[in-house]
């Protein structure tokens, strides 16, 4: 699709004139900043303002979120092993001109051979970091361990506008887009347990769950949070957002393709933190949707239920628009389940290897420590369990 551009001449300069041409939105942006220069009535004749041109180089992002590079890569192979891993620049990247002696000439080329010396560079500061630090020492890991925990936990997962700001699919973008800077300022650290996947000894921060030979739509995995520094332990909100591969008729004859996009999946989530359930500590006593008085899972499935006309009622209408948009919808029964299993536990600290886990006040477990090797589980049904 073609950009509508904007030319920008020096009426001063002898011809041939040399030229630059910017975007319309660039040129939006520099009119924004410009004076405007009106006339007796008030109307903008022109605008003036000058323009600083350095003989450096440069790069500047006007809020346009990341997108994925239509040629990434995609996962699972045949192992069904989780990748990619992780994300990094590797799309439109201003690089050398090989082609050209003496690393004076610049082209945009894009690809592997643009991201992965991101991440090498990254990982080899992760690694200084590290060793400057003794992080390997204190935590009994390899600078290799620690530094994958690290660029893996701290990524920041991508949002896809075009889908409405769901996220991209793991198996397109891995943990998300590397930060370095986050890696760096981290204060704990996760390790997979060793059924979650064949790299937790390798500090890779993922759960690959194969196959479900029995169809039970139920899954699991584990992990441990510890402390990486020498502040007291704080509490850390523990929340699931799950999603999965939409759907669509391509045809609209009933026959479904699996989306490249992705959708919120209302699973029912629990939280199992030293073997105890970790139950919402945000507000959620008056969403009893179904009026049994119990605020559970099946709440969400009545709360469907209204959007589709299967219930006419309510309980607790009142409540029910939880992202106050002004209608009940599917999305709001997705808000209610991610309210529902969320909470803030406290992970074992990096001296004495053992902390408090913070229940809301009436399952708090008073004085119980835990070791660095107590599992904090995350257990969710696929959402056949929610039906529409």
């Amino acid at each position: 699709m073609s950009q509508a551009s904007l030319a920008l001449i020096s009426p001063s300069a002898p011809l041939p004139s040399p030229c630059v041409s910017i975007t319309q939105a660039d040129g939006a942006l520099v009119r924004a900043a410009s004076t405007p220069v009106t006339d007796e009535a008030g109307n903008v004749l022109y605008y003036t303002g000058s323009l600083n041109i350095g003989d450096g180089m440069g790069s500047v992002q006007y809020g346009t979120p990341y997108a994925m590079s239509s040629f990434t890569s995609w996962g699972v192979p045949g192992s069904m092993e989780l990748k990619p891993e992780i994300t990094a620049p590797g799309g439109s990247i201003y690089s050398v001109d090989g082609s050209i002696p003496g690393g004076k000439a610049y082209e945009l080329m894009s690809g592997t051979s643009m991201a992965a010396p991101q991440v090498a560079g990254m990982a080899a500061l992760a690694a200084q970091y590290i060793r400057a630090n003794k992080l390997d020492e204190k935590t009994g890991l390899t600078v290799r361990a620690l530094s994958q925990s690290l660029l893996m936990s701290t990524a920041t997962p991508l949002l896809e506008e075009d889908s409405g700001f769901n996220y991209y699919p793991v198996l397109r973008q891995g943990a998300g887009l590397a930060n370095i800077g986050a890696v760096t300022t981290a204060d704990s650290y996760i390790l997979m347990a060793e059924d979650a996947t064949s790299g937790a000894a390798d500090g890779k921060v993922k759960a690959e769950l194969k196959d479900d030979p029995e169809r039970t739509g139920v899954y699991s995995t584990s992990f441990t949070l510890n402390n990486l520094t020498d502040k007291e332990s704080s509490l850390y909100p523990l929340s699931a957002d799950l999603f999965t591969q939409d759907l669509f008729d391509l045809y609209n004859e009933g026959v479904y393709f699996l989306d490249i996009g992705t959708t919120p999946m209302c699973a029912d989530v629990e939280w199992t933190v030293d073997g105890k359930a970790l139950r919402s500590e945000t507000e959620i006593g008056n969403m009893d949707f179904n009026g049994d008085g119990i605020v559970n899972g099946e709440d969400a499935q009545a709360l469907l239920d209204y959007v589709t006309g299967i219930r006419t009622e309510l309980h607790d209408a009142e409540n029910a628009d939880l992202n106050d948009d002004g209608e009940i919808n599917a999305y709001d029964a997705y808000l209610f389940l991610q309210r529902f299993h969320s909470g803030s536990a406290d992970p074992p600290g990096k001296r004495q290897g053992r902390g408090l886990c913070d229940h809301p006040p009436d399952q708090r477990a008073e004085g119980k420590s835990w070791t660095p090797t107590t599992r904090w589980a995350l257990t969710w049904k696929a959402s056949s369990t929610l039906t529409v």
